[in-house]
């Protein structure tokens, strides 16, 4: 029975950006506050937030959220914070971006 079931692997969330209007200790402010608020969202299981460390890089900013499984995807876009955070602290100053969910490869079978 168990044969035929599908691995519920983890999915992480990657988001590429560019802040506008914003100065660094602002996005600093505004990626420290989607850490605790996103983090807090059954099925996240981390929230990672970074800098490019090459000047020239076409994106500055990133967000990668660990999603325990597929099915947190739609939990997570439907949740309250998310939705509450991403249109008042993040889509507002977020200009150019890039957003893909991965699925973790398992060599598993």
């Amino acid at each position: 029975m168990f044969a035929s079931c599908r691995l519920w692997l983890p999915v992480e969330h990657v988001i590429f950006f560019n802040t506008e209007k914003l100065d660094t200790a602002e996005t600093e402010d505004m990626m420290s506050e989607g850490r605790r608020v996103l983090g807090g969202i059954p099925g996240v299981q981390r929230v990672f937030t970074g800098h490019a460390v090459a000047d020239d890089s076409s994106y500055r900013q990133c967000w990668v959220v660990r999603f325990a499984a597929r099915p947190v995807i739609d939990s997570y876009r439907e949740h309250p914070a998310h939705q509450n955070f991403a249109d008042n602290r993040f889509h507002p100053y977020a200009g150019t971006r890039l957003s893909i969910d991965f699925e973790e490869c398992s060599t598993e079978k």
